[in-house]
């Protein structure tokens, strides 16, 4: 699971990406915000 490259995340509710704060290629870290909804 450490090296996992890929992840899919499923929402429990509806809301609206406000902004995606990771490119393609970036390395994340534990904790890291990568979406920020409104």
């Amino acid at each position: 699971e450490a090296m996992k490259m890929e992840n899919m995340l499923k929402a429990e509710q509806n809301g609206i990406i406000k902004s995606v704060n990771v490119s393609v290629g970036d390395a994340v870290e534990k904790n890291n915000v990568l979406i920020d909804f409104e």
